[in-house]
């Protein structure tokens, strides 16, 4: 009975061991994933904040040049051949192909030419405002949707922006209706400014 205990004893400490050995094996196991994980995990973010940096400075480069040839164009917008100019001069190779394919997949209202914003795939102002003012989505803005956010001006200024903008006459605006509103009122407001600049100032060090 003796020789019987003792032989279960020591089987019991040979299972202990090894139990202890296959925990210290499997906590290794387990340290080596995680330091692979978090390996990964530092890499991946460094990657992926230098592909942030590098888009951001690509951006920062194509607006650099948008910026200057823009500078003569009222609209604020590009042609094809002007845009396909900008990426050259930034540094980005694209041919005519893509070019022709970036704007029939951005130029919403179809006229040829892309601001910054619809090039780089953003809401431009009048975007905004347009979502702003189109309460029930339909795609259009009424003289009451437009009056509810422009609380400034009056019914006449209202109707007569309506008459001047509503080439299609349903007493709406669609998007390309609201954004030459836009573009025609940011181009008063520029024409004033400069008009109210005055001119021939003697230099104060004379």
């Amino acid at each position: 009975f003796t020789s019987t205990r003792d032989s279960n004893f020591a089987s019991s400490i040979l299972i202990l061991n090894l139990l202890k050995k296959k925990n210290v094996i499997y906590k290794r196991k387990i340290n080596q994933i995680h330091n692979l994980f978090a390996t990964k995990v530092i890499t991946m973010s460094w990657f992926l904040m230098n592909k942030k940096t590098d888009e951001k400075k690509k951006k920062e480069e194509i607006k650099k040049q948008f910026m200057k040839a823009v500078s003569l164009e009222s609209d604020g917008k590009l042609s094809k051949d002007q845009w396909l100019k900008v990426l050259t001069e930034s540094g980005m190779k694209k041919s005519e192909d893509e070019i022709e394919r970036m704007f029939e997949s951005k130029d919403k209202d179809q006229d040829g030419r892309l601001s910054f914003e619809e090039f780089m795939g953003e809401q431009s102002r009048a975007e905004r405002l347009f979502k702003l003012m189109d309460k029930d989505g339909d795609g259009f803005v009424t003289k009451n949707e437009f009056k509810e956010v422009c609380k400034n001006l009056n019914r006449e200024q209202v109707e007569s922006a309506f008459k001047k903008f509503d080439q299609t006459g349903n007493n709406k605006l669609n998007f390309r209706e609201f954004r030459e509103m836009m573009t025609k009122r940011t181009e008063t407001k520029e024409t004033k400014v400069k008009e109210s600049e005055p001119e021939n100032v003697p230099d104060q060090e004379q």
